[in-house]
């Protein structure tokens, strides 16, 4: 397959697969830098240095958010994308490796396969984007850990809601 790099085509511009994640950033990202500024505007009557480092960190790590999700904006495929499935040859070798007969002989035959759900957690990230289950296995990975981490922080916050004196 061939690509062609100029600056003219419109072929390499693709949709945004970052568009949902880029939102959710920026929303985090106002949330932390308002709760940063509140906590920082609070300070101010305790004077608390626990309070201003707690406000300062809040306002950081907001502003941090908001250019991960400002780098992530456009999306690009540059030279040497998509990457090769299979390990590159030097220009001066002729034939093919031993992983791309593999990959090739697997695609011809069909015999795809896909890692199975090994935990509850996963098994309901798989009910809900059935679709995954077929993706790259480092979109699957990447999935998970951006579901995790919500899950993670929703049983945190169950636990402070029951554990706190009402």
């Amino acid at each position: 397959m061939s690509y062609d790099y100029s600056s003219a085509n419109a072929t390499l511009e693709l949709p945004n697969p970052y568009r949902v994640q880029n939102r959710l950033l920026f929303a985090c990202a106002a949330l932390m830098c308002a709760a940063g500024l509140w906590t920082l505007f609070q300070s101010r009557q305790t004077l608390g240095p626990v309070a201003v480092a707690v406000g300062l960190a809040l306002l950081a790590a907001g502003v941090v958010t908001a250019a991960t999700g400002a780098k992530r904006l456009r999306f690009f495929f540059g030279r040497g994308r998509p990457e090769s499935l299979a390990p590159n040859l030097e220009p001066s070798v002729v034939g093919t490796s031993a992983s791309a007969a593999d990959l090739k002989r697997t695609l011809r035959d069909g015999a795809l396969t896909y890692p199975e759900p090994s935990r509850a957690i996963a098994g309901v990230l798989y009910h809900w984007v059935p679709r995954l289950i077929t993706g790259p296995l480092a979109i699957q990975n990447q999935a998970k850990v951006a579901f995790y981490s919500p899950c993670a922080m929703l049983v945190t916050a169950l636990s402070f809601a029951i554990s706190s004196p009402a």
